[in-house]
């Protein structure tokens, strides 16, 4: 699903980049928004308004989507709080037409999260503001939705709240459906599960995960992989070698 986005990034909770490794989605298999805006900390509850969906048959697709979310753990640990509140929200679910969304994108799409008119806070960072209605996402319900099946109506609403934490979409080099951000696959091929890989994304992101336990592997004659076994982010480092000629890291051997 398409991202509408005109905002440049300062921090996550916890970057990657601004510790300085990697996490190319074709490693990882899950890739993170440094230049849009983004759920604050798993701290704060991100709360979702169904919008003029409540009463209808798309409303219970939205609450399972957040019930997932709300339900899903990392490494051991609630990964955030996600629910339903239609009085007082961050997130709300609109209807929109194809011809709404092309404006804005250039072409159709299932969804979008809007982040284009998204409420910033005031904490200095690249936050969603926890104001209602901070947040919009867009669903092209009546004229693509509505006639999909059940599984890409489950897709989608737990892949746009996936955009709402910061997650961006992996693209079909990478997969075409293993992954909930996912983005090129057919109606019946959707993803309705939140992987671990999507879980380690969200859990950077979020600042749930910032203390990383690494293991190392030899990369080349000159350099081993430094790669966090928790969340994937990784980095490379020249060997350094014991007495005998042996990388005290990962065990390559010189000459």
């Amino acid at each position: 699903m398409t991202i509408v986005s005109f905002y440049t990034v300062k921090t996550f909770a916890h970057s990657v980049s601004d510790c300085g490794y990697k996490h190319s989605v074709s490693t990882t298999h899950w890739d993170i928004y440094e230049d849009s805006v983004h759920w604050g900390s798993y701290n704060t509850a991100l709360t979702v308004d169904c919008g003029l969906f409540e009463g209808t048959s798309f409303e219970t697709y939205i609450n399972n989507a957040v019930s997932k979310w709300n339900a899903a753990t990392f490494n051991g640990s609630d990964l955030m709080t996600m629910k339903i509140d239609n009085t007082s929200v961050s997130a709300i679910f609109r209807s929109k037409t194809s011809a709404q969304i092309s404006a804005v994108c250039g072409s159709s799409a299932w969804a979008i999260t809007y982040r284009a008119g998204a409420v910033i806070d005031s904490s200095g960072y690249q936050h969603y503001s926890t104001n209602a209605e901070s947040i919009a996402i867009w669903v092209n319900w009546n004229d693509v939705l509505k006639d999909k099946s059940t599984t890409a109506k489950t897709h989608v609403p737990l892949h746009e709240l996936g955009h709402v934490i910061g997650l961006k979409d992996i693209p079909a080099t990478v997969s075409t459906n293993s992954y909930l951000m996912c983005n090129e696959f057919g109606s019946s091929a959707a993803p309705t599960s939140i992987t671990t890989a999507d879980k380690q994304g969200a859990a950077v992101i979020l600042g749930q995960h910032t203390s990383h336990s690494f293991t190392y592997s030899q990369y080349s004659s000159t350099a081993h992989k430094k790669t966090c076994s928790i969340c994937g982010v990784y980095q490379y480092y020249t060997h350094t070698y014991n007495s005998n000629g042996v990388c005290i890291y990962c065990g390559y051997t010189s000459g």
